[in-house]
């Protein structure tokens, strides 16, 4: 069970300017190009304590709701005593919560306090999380990209940890005949809004002139604007929040196809929510952090650990009322 919290987003534009480099390199231009860019981005004050607080109150959601759906619930220490589980920790466990990243920006990934969490199989989860294209705004948050790193909390996951994962489908498979159950994984995308950056260009053209020694002495000028908007709002992600399914026969996947990221497949049964579930804008304070950077904090801790929840729960009730019995 994981709830993964957006806690930045950004975007980044072009500054570039086919005029501009003439005015810089008159017809030198016609051989180069200044491919330049901005970007900017808004990022989340949050509590990992609220983090875990959160992820644990909709996987006590989860276990009530799976009971009022007609399935027997496996005790949670059968689970935590299995060979199976404790193998998947081994193979891929990671520290509660950690700092991660994906497509839209860095990731605070925060699991129940009696489960630790551990990454699925990269080729079942597709390229919305391992991808090389994944973006962190926050300073420090993610070490030695692109190289080799990971996540700056200590024993969280490395880029390397989802794709050595292979053993997982198998292991929750074997865990399933193990525990005579299936093995329900719940995976969420709370998200806080976005940003959107735009450019202008101011041109100023002197009059062309020369120097005694035939030298050119005009002075165009550019000024180049970049201006941004950022909007906070509680939601969930479409196309990556899920339920997933292992079955006791169960084997690994392949992410499916989807717009604009594939659609994890880590479960031989997987709900996903299709669409983006947009939440009310009124949980966040922003304030101006630097240079195209916008800082959120939250307006109220309780309220926005109540009503994530919900959310997730209601999101949650209409998978399950899909699952066949």
């Amino acid at each position: 069970m994981l709830v993964s919290f957006q806690t930045s987003v950004g975007d980044t534009v072009s500054t570039a300017s086919r005029t501009a480099d003439y005015a810089k390199y008159g017809l030198g231009a016609l051989l180069r190009h200044d491919r330049t860019s901005e970007t900017g981005f808004m990022r989340l004050e949050l509590d990992p304590a609220l983090a875990r607080q959160i992820a644990g109150a909709v996987y006590a959601g989860l276990q009530a709701d799976l009971a009022a759906a007609g399935f027997e619930v496996v005790p949670e220490a059968d689970v935590l005593g299995n060979a199976s589980y404790q193998s998947l920790l081994k193979e891929a466990g990671y520290t509660n919560p950690s700092r991660y990243f994906n497509m839209d920006g860095d990731v605070l990934l925060a699991a129940p306090d009696t489960l630790k969490p551990y990454m699925p199989y990269a080729l079942e989860q597709g390229d919305f999380f391992e991808n090389g294209q994944r973006k962190s705004y926050i300073s420090g948050w993610i070490r030695n990209i692109p190289m080799s790193g990971g996540s700056s909390t200590d024993g969280g996951p490395k880029f390397t940890l989802a794709s050595s994962a292979w053993k997982g489908p198998d292991l929750e498979a074997k865990m399933a005949q193990e525990l005579n159950a299936a093995v329900v994984k719940a995976n969420y995308i709370v998200t806080f809004g976005r940003v959107d950056l735009s450019v202008s260009h101011d041109y100023v053209w002197a009059e062309k002139g020369t120097d005694a020694l035939g030298r050119d002495t005009s002075t165009n000028t550019v000024t180049t604007t970049t201006s941004g908007t950022a909007s906070a709002a509680l939601g969930l992600r479409g196309g990556q929040s899920r339920l997933a399914f292992r079955l006791a026969g169960g084997k690994s996947q392949k992410a499916a196809k989807g717009e604009p990221y594939q659609l994890p497949r880590d479960g031989d049964v997987v709900l996903t929510i299709d669409r983006a579930v947009p939440g009310l804008a009124g949980y966040f304070d922003l304030q101006t952090g630097g240079k195209l950077e916008m800082v959120a904090t939250l307006r109220d801790k309780d309220r926005f650990a109540t009503d994530s929840a919900a959310m997730i729960a209601t999101e949650q009730k209409k998978m399950l009322d899909l699952v066949r019995r």
